[in-house]
């Protein structure tokens, strides 16, 4: 936790120095979360991208963020989330999978800053000559890091307990990992100051153990801590409809797929308040923001 906020720290600071100049707006997002690894699926033991993914594993995502536009079609964006993500094997449908019986949930806490490039932009909805309502549509990208503590719970030891300092496949990771956040949003400003958005998310992350799951059943050897022992194999042979045996899940034996990075997504719905910038530049680009009519000159025909 401390190094999340010295990072936030980091990334804010050149921002604050700058934000009283520039258009900008501060606010809450909440919406909902999904995963891409090792736990989802039909059955097939692997399918491209979204199609791997089990609507039953969607949970919430929810957070805050501050943005600042320092040009007409660009912004910067900085956001800290609170992700919950969850996969179970027991909702798919895939045998081996069945049979493996893993779990996990993971609350994530994420820090990201990133560029938005507005790509469509009316200026006043229906144009009323009121500019009541002004919409933005957006692409955006950046960096992030999150902290990543992935647990799961056990019939024989209650609740859920951390996995990663039980070390189930004999490798110690990172709790804090990088990731490249990119999507698509839209917003509308409504009577100027109040903002109504949603966007869509995506994250390409450097880790595949936010589920805890990666590699090969390990061999914890003799006087193994009996809640790792638990943890690293969870095969439950009730479990095992097409009869694959316990010999797949044995020392050596795959348990997840190193091949290819988790990823995580969110969908979120969005309100920020937008406060007035005091450059010249703010007040000749937006000065219907400040209540400013528009004057003509009245002259007389010549003829």
């Amino acid at each position: 936790m401390r190094n999340i906020l010295i990072i936030t720290a980091l990334i804010v600071a050149p921002f604050i120095g700058f934000s009283q100049y520039y258009a900008m707006d501060y606010g809450i997002l909440a919406g909902a979360s999904q995963y891409l690894g090792e736990f989802g699926g039909n059955e097939k033991e692997a399918q491209p991208w979204i199609l791997d993914m089990k609507s039953q594993q969607t949970r919430f995502a929810v957070g805050g963020f501050y943005r600042y536009r320092f040009k007409e079609k660009i912004g910067v964006y900085v956001q800290m989330n609170m992700i919950r993500l969850a996969g179970a094997d027991n909702l798919s449908t895939n045998g081996p999978r069945v049979g493996r019986n893993l779990s996990f949930r993971n609350d994530i806490i994420e820090l990201s800053a990133r560029l938005e490039s507005y790509i469509y932009h009316v200026n006043d909805v229906g144009h009323t000559g009121r500019y009541q309502l002004d919409f933005r549509a957006y692409l955006f990208a950046g960096i992030g890091v999150f902290y990543n503590n992935p647990k799961a719970s056990h019939e024989n030891f209650g609740g859920y307990n951390a996995l990663r300092p039980l070390q189930t496949e004999g490798v110690k990771y990172s709790a804090i990992q990088p990731s490249i956040p990119f999507g698509l949003g839209v917003f509308y400003t409504y009577k100027k100051v109040h903002r109504i958005g949603w966007e869509f998310g995506t994250r390409k992350t450097f880790t595949d153990y936010i589920d805890d799951a990666s590699t090969f059943y390990y061999d914890h050897g003799p006087g193994a801590d009996p809640m790792v022992l638990a943890y690293s194999n969870r095969y439950d042979p009730t479990l095992d409809k097409k009869l694959i045996g316990a010999k797949n899940y044995d020392v050596g034996a795959k348990r997840g797929d190193p091949a290819a990075n988790d990823w995580y997504m969110t969908t979120q719905f969005s309100y920020s308040y937008v406060l007035r910038g005091k450059r010249n530049f703010t007040h000749s680009q937006y000065s219907y923001l400040y209540g400013n009519k528009n004057r003509r000159r009245r002259s007389r025909a010549k003829f």
